[in-house]
């Protein structure tokens, strides 16, 4: 019979210990229950950054619908499209890539303690790591704020499309309608 030494036993254990935790850590990378997913570039050193900008989701809704509003009335073929393309474009919106939607906005802070999503200024001065988290948040935000939302937004959109509504007016009637934006919704409804 083969003899081995304490050493090799010891490195198996070790091996198998580090196997058991990639496959913990990999588990959470994509979380099957919630939708959310860490990045596949995630550092353990991260978690600070990861964590501030996590924390901004709840003051964003209003700022992603806009941005995700925007970004339907860019698209040419949307603007007075269908209420099944209208759904479909909802449905995969927050999987589009990070360059076409989600690169193109920022967090920022609006200066009462609250924080908001806007446009990048140019040029795009942040950090990697700053711009990974934001657009995690950003991203969060859209699936879990704007596409269970989608049957208002579709009818807001149908909506302002009869009522000849455009540009900036349009997309903030079509945020304040869904409720995604309750400051503005406030404003709308006091201007009728």
């Amino acid at each position: 019979a083969a003899w081995s030494s304490g050493t090799d036993h010891e490195a198996s254990e070790a091996m198998a210990s580090a196997v058991f935790w990639a496959l913990v850590v990999a588990g959470f990378m994509r979380h099957p229950e919630t939708g959310k997913f860490m990045p596949d570039d995630f550092n353990v050193t991260e978690i600070e950054e990861r964590d501030k900008w996590e924390s901004t989701r709840p003051f964003l809704s209003c700022g992603v619908c806009r941005m995700v509003v925007g970004h339907a009335f860019s698209k040419r073929t949307l603007r007075t499209a269908d209420e099944d393309a209208l759904f479909d474009f909802f449905e995969g919106v927050c999987e589009v890539s990070d360059e076409e939607l989600f690169f193109t906005y920022e967090i920022v802070e609006d200066g009462a303690g609250s924080w908001e999503a806007a446009p990048v200024r140019h040029p795009d001065d942040r950090r990697v790591d700053i711009r990974k988290w934001q657009t995690l948040s950003l991203r969060d935000t859209c699936t879990f704020s704007i596409q269970p939302s989608d049957d208002t937004l579709v009818s807001a959109i149908q909506a302002s499309e009869r009522e000849g509504l455009q540009g900036a007016d349009r997309v903030e009637r079509v945020c304040a309608a869904a409720k995604l934006c309750v400051r503005q919704a406030t404003r709308l409804k006091d201007e009728t």
